[in-house]
């Protein structure tokens, strides 16, 4: 069962480092909504360069954008397709999932999802991010290129491998300290 919920997590985890960062890419008035939550509107620029690519179908045009763009290749589109499909069989035969021996969630394609997201973190980071920020130097960004960097969405898969395979220290640690530093020591907060 846990090695299910966390696949859709991997899965939603690829669709979140794909569409959320390519459309705020494109958007630039951002507020608070009601809920407190940041939320924005992407400028026209998104639907002509990015949706313009495969119109419908939000999440294949921002994997063509992030193709054109150098961030992903061919080969990734194809372990992309592997893990849509890897998904779409698991949601619609979740029962036989979590009931039957016989159906087995992929590891292997968990994995190719992390090295396509950790891909996708680092060309953020580097063609992006440092690119337009004075105070990295050449040296961070060749750190960054070697992949000696992780950034959100790959960091959640870098949890998720152990935990599938049964490894609970990795998240035990992390949670004791995220508790650490969540906890306020004479009503102040540790930094």
């Amino acid at each position: 069962m846990h090695q299910v919920s966390l696949y859709l997590t991997a899965w939603e985890t690829l669709c979140s480092a794909i569409i959320d960062r390519v459309k705020g890419f494109y958007t630039f008035n951002w507020n608070s909504n009601e809920q407190g939550k940041l939320v924005g509107e992407p400028d026209i620029d998104y639907k002509n360069k990015v949706l313009a690519l495969a119109p419908n179908k939000e999440f294949h045009s921002c994997c063509l954008w992030l193709k054109n763009s150098g961030a992903i290749n061919d080969f990734d589109l194809k372990i992309i397709d592997e893990a849509r499909k890897h998904r779409n069989q698991i949601a619609h035969e979740i029962v036989a999932y979590i009931i039957e021996e016989h159906s087995v969630v992929n590891r292997d394609i968990i994995s190719n999802i992390y090295n396509v997201v950790k891909k996708i973190d680092i060309w953020w980071l580097t063609e992006v991010d440092m690119a337009i920020d004075p105070k990295f130097s050449e040296e961070d960004y060749q750190v960054a290129k070697e992949s000696k960097a992780v950034g959100g969405y790959s960091f959640l898969l870098e949890i998720i491998l152990p935990i599938f395979d049964g490894d609970f220290d990795t998240i035990v640690a992390l949670h004791k300290e995220m508790k650490n530093h969540a906890e306020p020591k004479d009503g102040v907060y540790k930094s």
